[in-house]
């Protein structure tokens, strides 16, 4: 996010088309990371950013985070204090240019990118909804992808190659999200193929109004409650730990579901813009750093001039106590020991820690007047790490060896063959007679 409060949110996606870079056996300049940079450079609004990251990839060119179509196109979702938009953007068919399309999200709606392209018929001449590269109805009909005769051009349909290693990769997430938001619209789990069956709106109105807090739980979201919760069955274990390592098998085919929440999550954040109040304040930006199930969201507005240092850092490789990333980190393995039990010390915790720092915000909103902001802000950011710190060896005394928790679950030591375990022992013979008693 930047100063005039236009933040942004990237999604990987794949595409029909693939480019290398310039420097690197192709020609295509721009990557979505110096894209956004340039936009979050230049741009007061999200509208300008859309326009600016399109023009100079068609400039310039665009290339993926990958050279194949799997990762070779991206999606940004970009907002500002009076827009939001969704924002896609792929290599055009010669790996010098690109193509894209971006569509305004309406005032009263929400909508969902997760990793796949979601916009559908586009109307460029619908300017106030739709912004777009003039190349695309001609390359989609050069390789016979769309013609005129089937209506307005379904960007998705036409532009992406799908979800990513297995179906629901990308469609699970968007059902459960819309699940959440809509559930008055009962749209379906399952599906065939998400490229060309339109199951999902790429926005619709949800049903109550929307908070930052609905946001930062939905994040952590492992389709609890749902058929498809990873909290629950065999694969979570005997304390219902969600998240499945070691993704990929050696000699086993298959795929867990994708839920929301993940392991391999690095940060997390969420966006508000607020035009009623100075841009200084009005902006703020709440990170998440590590995985977001057992990590803390803080808040930093638009008008501090730098971040707390342990935020700053970060080496995935090595343990660093000096950084906050290393700190919800290691809650989250450590919570691996007795997942079912320990979450409700860190969800109190976390939840604690986030009224906290809402009501900091809240606070600073009421009477901002030039105050030093860095301050507030990075005091606050200093607790929330400070105090996740002393978690761990809280978790680990309470739930050391076992102890004070339930015994196995009885579902689960069935699952496991328990009952089939070694035998008890064989009965005891009968008492020697007490002599004494007879003498």
């Amino acid at each position: 996010m930047n100063e005039w409060q236009v933040g942004m949110s990237e999604s990987t996606c794949s595409g029909v088309f693939a480019a290398d870079a310039a420097g690197h056996g192709g020609h295509a300049l721009f990557s979505i990371d110096e894209l956004s940079r340039v936009a979050l450079e230049r741009c007061q609004t999200a509208r300008c950013a859309v326009q600016i990251m399109g023009d100079l990839g068609v400039e310039y060119g665009f290339y993926g985070e990958s050279d194949g179509i799997e990762g070779g196109a991206e999606s940004m979702l970009v907002n500002d204090p009076q827009e939001a938009y969704i924002f896609h953007i792929l290599p055009d068919d010669t790996g010098t240019s690109a193509i894209w399309v971006a569509q305004r999200v309406g005032d009263n709606e929400v909508g969902v990118v997760a990793n796949m392209f979601t916009i559908r018929q586009v109307n460029l001449t619908d300017s106030t909804k739709f912004l777009g590269s003039s190349n695309m109805n001609a390359i989609a009909q050069k390789y016979n992808l769309w013609q005129p005769s089937m209506g307005l051009l379904d960007f998705t349909r036409t532009f992406s190659n799908g979800e990513y290693n297995s179906q629901y990769y990308s469609g699970r997430r968007m059902w459960r999200f819309y699940d959440l938001v809509a559930p008055s619209r009962h749209l379906p789990a399952n599906y065939t193929d998400l490229r060309y069956d339109t199951v999902y709106p790429a926005t619709l109105v949800p049903d109550f109004p929307v908070s930052i807090q609905d946001f930062m739980a939905w994040h952590r979201d492992y389709y609890q409650g749902t058929p498809y919760d990873m909290t629950v069955g065999l694969a979570s274990g005997p304390w219902g730990d969600p998240d499945r390592f070691g993704t990929y098998g050696a000699g086993v085919k298959g795929n867990w579901e994708r839920s929301i929440g993940i392991y391999r999550t690095a940060s997390t954040h969420v966006a508000h813009a607020r035009s009623w109040l100075p841009r200084e304040q009005g902006g703020v930006l709440w990170y998440a750093a590590a995985q977001t199930i057992t990590s803390v969201f803080v808040p930093y507005s638009m008008g501090v001039t730098a971040v707390l240092p342990a935020h700053a850092i970060g080496d995935p490789d090595h343990l660093d106590r000096a950084s906050a990333y290393w700190a919800f980190r290691y809650v989250f393995n450590v919570a691996k020991f007795k997942f079912k039990y320990m979450y409700q010390d860190i969800s109190a915790m976390q939840t604690a820690l986030e009224e906290q720092s809402a009501a900091l915000v809240k606070n600073l909103d009421a009477h901002y007047t030039g105050t030093n902001l860095t301050k507030a802000y990075m005091d606050n950011a200093n607790t929330v790490v400070s105090q996740w710190w002393t978690l761990p060896d809280t978790l680990i005394g309470k739930y050391a060896d076992g102890y004070n928790t339930p015994v196995y679950p009885d579902w689960w030591l069935e699952a496991v063959g328990y009952q089939n375990g070694p035998p008890s022992p064989p009965p005891e013979p009968p008492a020697f007679l007490d002599r004494n008693k007879h003498l």
